[in-house]
């Protein structure tokens, strides 16, 4: 078998359509089930680890954790197995695109849009901390936008990847061999990086990263070399937006820097906490339910017509009574905009009816 399978293939009960996205350890493929031709994500371990105790231990711990974490804003993991030596996982298949594809193509984003995207990553990361599990990978490349062809809402976000979690109590088994790192560097907190015990807060600090990028088009350390990284994660101070986004309150740069404290003990308690913050200094307050209905008209029509509405919030209340013995038969009534209907006496009674 070739590292890549190529389209068409069957690989066990799945049949290849293409590849849509590569990684250091995996590759992912667009499959269609043999059993009823439904599509999911393939991810399959490379050649070059298959024998990799290792690698082996985080694919199984992949599909333990991303199950154990049942919530809309996490990629459904439904399938472990094994082909010829090589591990692989079934997940659901999201049609869209990732942040860091998103980010490559527009720069920036808008503040709305970036808090709208990482508040549902921010909750899906909650609900695993719940679960006593870390992410220890939170970057762009692993939040899914949905298109909406998939099946999937249209903007939903998905949180991915869970080949790097651990249990905040710690698991029996190491994932990694001693003096071995893993995650991505750009995204990585200083307690990580110095091998320092972690808790939940190496997720706020990485979703932190991933906000700041999401607002200055960049990463808090572009740097070229991978020890500059990490000693601007471990020595330097957070980066500010002044600069890069003077259309911004200076406020976002206050909850970056609580974000990615050096001190896990400075930075929010939770990634909901995080987003909330960040919505309050860029003004935008918490999401805003949808506009009620307005209420309908109440019509009366006994010996008097009485048409009235009301606004609940305010307590205004409109009313118009009409005699059935005026001599008009018709009349028209506009609130805004020539938004007008029309009141018609027919058979002795009034009614209300849209105008031509």
């Amino acid at each position: 078998m070739t590292e890549t399978i190529g389209p068409g293939r069957e690989f066990g009960t799945y049949r290849i359509t293409q590849v849509i996205g590569e990684g250091g350890m995996a590759t992912v493929y667009l499959a269609d089930r043999l059993s009823n031709g439904g599509q999911a994500a393939l991810k399959v371990l490379s050649h070059q680890f298959a024998a990799n105790e290792s690698f082996r231990r985080r694919f199984v711990r992949e599909y333990r954790y991303a199950s154990a974490v049942d919530h809309p804003n996490v990629v459904r993991v439904n399938d472990v197995g094994e082909v010829d030596g090589r591990l692989y996982l079934a997940l659901d298949y999201v049609a869209g695109k990732d942040l860091k594809t998103m980010l490559a193509l527009e720069g920036r984003l808008d503040p709305p849009q970036a808090l709208e995207i990482l508040g549902q990553v921010a909750d899906a990361l909650d609900a695993a901390h719940a679960q006593g599990i870390l992410h220890r990978d939170v970057k762009p490349g692993n939040v899914l936008i949905a298109s909406g062809e998939g099946g999937q809402p249209a903007g939903r976000c998905y949180l991915t990847d869970f080949g790097l979690s651990k249990r905040s109590a710690g698991d029996s088994v190491a994932i990694t061999a001693p003096g071995e790192f893993v995650g991505t560097l750009q995204y990585t907190a200083p307690e990580e990086i110095l091998g320092k015990p972690c808790d939940h807060r190496v997720d706020v600090y990485s979703l932190g990263c991933v906000l700041y990028e999401s607002l200055a088009g960049e990463p808090p350390f572009p740097r070229e070399r991978e020890t500059e990284v990490m000693y601007g994660h471990v020595q330097d101070p957070p980066p500010t937006l002044a600069a890069r986004r003077p259309d911004l309150p200076h406020a976002v740069d206050g909850v970056i820097a609580r974000a990615m404290a050096k001190d896990p003990e400075e930075r929010f308690s939770s990634c909901a906490e995080l987003i909330a913050a960040a919505r309050t200094a860029m003004g935008a307050g918490a999401p805003q339910p949808a506009a009620p209905e307005p209420p309908p008209l109440v019509v009366d029509d006994g010996p008097r017509l009485l048409v009235s509405a009301s606004e609940p919030s305010t307590g205004t209340r409109l009313s118009l009574r009409l005699d059935v013995d005026w001599d008009a038969r018709e009349i028209e009534l506009g609130v805004a905009d020539d938004e007008l209907v029309r009141v018609v006496f027919v058979d002795g009674r009034w009614h209300v009816v849209p105008r031509d």
